[in-house]
């Protein structure tokens, strides 16, 4: 189990099954982490300048290479020989050669990435966007040519996190305190995400508690614009939009006799 520690500027690794089983790995404010089977890659900021990229050892925890990268770089992933950095005050995405250690792209997305996770086919960046520039989004970008290939907006969200698993993308957002599912998204097998049980509790700060379950979902599709050509045979318009949240339009969501609303596309 690996963690990262940005007070004491250290990254975590715990062994569950020894007592006092910890080592650490000093990495200067280290933000996103991410565990492959050959590499563990951490994201590290540096106040004012650019941020970089670190990759461990996943057995000894050593430093194996740092690679420059954006301004407030966050969330991190890799597979099929890359890595794939969010870099939140330049509101870029950078594409890394795992073999190489080297940037080999910077890909300008929304404003304030916040999260990241790798599909097949695609990367899918979900971004905060900032006031009169541009709203909250989900992008898919094309790991081939690492291209934006759409974007769309989440209206009435404030994104600030997203995973990957059970073959959506998970975004979990505030004021509103919610949870927004988009699916499904073709994820690969050999890719390790975090994947949500079928039921769960969420839990925002002290007042808010989430249920994921079919009960009281509300259904939307997203807007697409632009060329209809397909990519991997997926658009992100074609997807299933689904929020779960405290919403007053659904204060009948506890009642446990009314029937589910049927989820449209």
């Amino acid at each position: 189990m690996w963690l990262t520690g940005n007070l004491q500027d250290v990254v975590l690794r715990v062994d569950p099954r020894v007592v006092g089983g910890v080592a650490r790995t000093v990495v200067h404010l280290p933000s996103g982490i991410f565990v492959a089977p050959d590499s563990v890659w951490v994201t590290a900021r540096q106040a004012g300048t650019n941020g970089h990229l670190i990759r461990l050892n996943p057995i000894t925890g050593v430093v194996k290479a740092t690679i420059p990268v954006g301004r407030d770089p966050g969330p991190v992933v890799a597979g099929d020989g890359f890595a794939w950095v969010a870099n939140e005050a330049d509101h870029t995405l950078s594409r890394i050669d795992a073999n190489t250690t080297s940037v080999v792209s910077t890909i300008p997305v929304i404003e304030r990435p916040i999260g990241i996770a790798i599909g097949s086919g695609a990367v899918w960046v979900a971004s905060r966007g900032a006031p009169l520039v541009s709203r909250p989004s989900v992008s898919r970008v094309d790991t081939r040519t690492g291209v934006v290939v759409e974007t769309i907006p989440i209206d009435d969200a404030s994104p600030f996190a997203m995973t990957a698993g059970a073959d959506a993308l998970w975004i979990a957002s505030h004021n509103p305190d919610e949870v927004v599912r988009i699916g499904p998204v073709p994820l690969p097998a050999n890719v390790a995400q975090a994947s949500p049980p079928a039921v769960s509790v969420v839990m925002f700060g002290m007042v808010t508690t989430l249920v994921l379950v079919a009960v009281g979902v509300r259904g939307s599709s997203g807007h697409h614009s632009g060329s209809r050509s397909r990519l991997a045979g997926y658009l992100l318009s074609e997807l299933l939009l689904a929020r779960q949240g405290r919403r007053q339009d659904h204060a009948a969501v506890g009642n446990a006799e009314r029937p589910a609303p049927e989820l449209r596309t």
